[in-house]
């Protein structure tokens, strides 16, 4: 835990909003993070997480649709796990830093809120210290898969998570950071992060002061997002479908359906061409594994899948079939153009 001398530190910049930790009081924990902005919002609002968004934060800060913005089974075991394995992390890090200096790692334990703006929050995962005690930075303690470690590898630090880091720096003040992550239990990495004021000032912080100021205060709800099309897959389940119909007299939906089908037959075409040029690589590759320029490596490598030949399963052992299939209930979007423009 953090001592006065390294609090004081923190003071002109923070204070401390709660100390309530998360592994003693989840809900306590949550409810401190309803009154601002945490680290782990930003990039929802920013609109660079890929999994959540603006409107899905909002749900939560006022307190609507909580179940189904509640994160999913799988995505509650990879924060379990996640959280368990933060200690791990930050031991590893402290022993790769040795060879730079003396640090060592504080857990904060508490909910920050910054002094000038007081709804923009910060729960810290550790705080780095030199050997005298004086906060030096902020560690950020993070776990992938293995499917992550291309990105990694090439020093390819997520969007949000960079965005996570900024905003940390802000609240308290602080000006460097890293990023450590354990991938596929078995690859370390470490990142340094500086504080980016034209970033954060010109970028992240209007966004943060619109979304606190006119959605949460105001009760608006933000704008759609990419993300927002399978929260409402999810929220609007084939369960609850009435079979009415509803018309659009606001024009904007036709503009929206004509983009869209513009959008996908620009897809359509973007997708041919690639494969045009995959061929022309294909051709030239022949049997060879790889090729090579200056600039770019080429592997054309041998794969295997393995499945079930359904087909063969339903007619050769039918009850076995019937045993093991198992129904989706999903909702598909259609659009149709069912009249030319005037």
């Amino acid at each position: 835990m953090l001592l006065k001398k390294q609090l004081d530190q923190l003071l002109p910049y923070c204070h401390v909003l709660s100390t309530v930790r998360q592994e003693d009081d989840e809900a306590g924990w949550l409810a401190a993070r309803t009154h601002g902005i945490g680290g782990s919002d930003v990039g929802a609002i920013c609109g660079v997480n890929n999994w959540s968004s603006a409107k899905q934060i909002y749900f939560r800060k006022v307190g609507m649709y909580q179940e189904e913005t509640h994160p999913s089974n799988a995505a509650q075991e990879r924060m379990h796990f996640g959280h368990m394995l933060e200690p791990v992390v930050a031991d590893e890090f402290v022993l790769r830093m040795q060879e730079v200096a003396n640090y060592h790692c504080i857990e904060a334990g508490c909910t920050f809120s910054n002094n000038a703006k007081e709804y923009l929050l910060a729960n810290v995962d550790r705080f780095v210290c030199d050997e005298d005690d004086n906060i030096v930075g902020i560690l950020e303690c993070k776990t992938a898969n293995e499917n992550m470690n291309s990105e990694w590898d090439q020093g390819m630090v997520p969007q949000s998570y960079y965005y996570q880091v900024q905003h940390y720096l802000h609240v308290t003040g602080l000006t460097h950071a890293w990023i450590a992550c354990l991938v596929g239990g078995n690859k370390f990495y470490i990142y340094d992060i500086f504080y980016d004021t034209a970033l954060y000032d010109g970028f992240i912080l209007p966004k943060l002061e619109y979304f606190w100021t006119n959605n949460v205060l105001k009760l608006q709800e933000p704008d759609p997002m990419p993300a927002d099309s399978d929260f409402y897959d999810a929220l609007f389940s084939p369960s609850k479908v009435t079979g009415e119909s509803v018309e659009f007299t606001d024009g904007s939906f036709d503009t929206i359906a004509d983009e869209i089908m513009m959008l996908k037959a620009q897809i359509k075409e973007l997708d041919a061409q690639v494969k045009e040029r995959q061929a022309v690589i294909k051709q030239a590759l022949g049997d060879n594994l790889r090729g090579y320029t200056s600039r770019y490596e080429f592997t054309w490598a041998p794969r295997s899948r393995s499945g079930v030949d359904t087909n063969k399963l339903r007619q050769q052992y039918p009850d076995v079939y019937e045993d093991c299939m198992h129904v989706t209930e999903y909702r598909q979007l259609g659009i149709k153009k069912v009249a030319d423009d005037d």
